[in-house]
């Protein structure tokens, strides 16, 4: 997507065109959608500090 992206903001007219090829192909290929793509990623690990002793949690108890 930030080739397709980049060619489009320096109008590489046959880049975007082979990145946005790609991008549909990869997309077909693994049966997604672009609306799948673009969700926006939260990251479910934090990092907590107790008592000078760090550790990394993915949730739960």
């Amino acid at each position: 997507m930030k080739l397709y992206e980049g060619a489009k903001a320096i109008n590489s007219e046959g880049e975007a065109n082979n990145a946005a090829a790609a991008i549909q192909r990869l997309l077909t290929e693994y049966n997604l959608q672009l609306s799948d793509v673009h969700k926006e990623e939260k990251s479910s690990v934090l990092e907590e500090t107790m008592s000078s002793y760090t550790y990394k949690s993915i949730g739960g108890k």
